[in-house]
């Protein structure tokens, strides 16, 4: 009987070393820079990209949670697969300088998407999108504002055919725009087209292989 409750604490203290190691791995997930922490909430991007082209939807995934340290985190890993703390935390979202409109969808235990849904104010170039977050449980009902910055149309793509058959010349046309949505005509550019069964073909101004438009303008000019 004593060895086998002395097994059974060990596999107790087992499934815990277990638990704790998968759980602050998870929880290291978010880079430095992109978790931002205020009032003892952190805020963290879960999405890979914010760059944006013009034929790209922009959308964010984003996490919030409340900031804890050693074993207040690990309980409160727990009790989240009971209760979700953060279902009536209230979030907003918009772009700063501009109407366009964005929409707010709310997942689960502080994980949510941001959509902008109205590109038609928006200018090829940098912009801010604003996260306004509201709890009472969370931090005493404290507005809190947090922000993310993105890029959007700053690389122009056009092609002649959407499709191509084997041994046609394809004609690629590309535009570099900087942060302020202006032409860039002496940008270098770097393009990598993987040809299935051929490997990858790297193409660039530097080389040749992509050629300049002599008669590109700037915007600026």
């Amino acid at each position: 009987m004593k060895n086998l409750n002395n097994n059974r604490k060990r596999i107790i203290v087992t499934m815990l070393i277990v638990v704790s190691v998968w759980f602050f791995g998870v929880n290291v997930s978010w880079a430095a820079e992109d978790r931002q922490i205020q009032s003892g909430v952190e805020f963290g991007l879960l999405s890979e990209e914010t760059n944006f082209s013009l034929s790209e939807e922009v959308e964010f995934d984003f996490e919030i949670r409340k900031k804890r340290t050693g074993i207040n985190k690990i309980g409160a890993w727990f009790k989240g697969l009971i209760i979700d703390e953060y279902e009536n935390t209230r979030i907003e979202s918009k772009i700063i300088g501009l109407e366009a409109k964005t929409q707010v969808e709310y997942d689960k235990n502080g994980k949510f998407k941001i959509s902008l849904i109205d590109t038609s104010t928006l200018q090829p170039g940098k912009h801010k999108i604003e996260v306004t977050i509201q709890d009472n449980e969370l931090n005493n009902g404290e507005i809190i504002n947090f922000a993310q910055d993105f890029t959007w149309g700053v690389l122009a793509y056009n092609s002649n055919k959407s499709v191509y058959m084997s041994g046609e010349n394809a004609y690629l046309q590309f535009a570099v725009l900087d942060d302020n949505g202006n032409t860039l005509c002496g940008a270098d550019l770097e393009v990598t087209i993987d040809e299935p069964g051929w490997g990858k073909k790297v193409l660039s101004t530097k080389d040749g292989s992509i050629a300049r438009i002599f008669s590109c303008q700037s915007s600026h000019d």
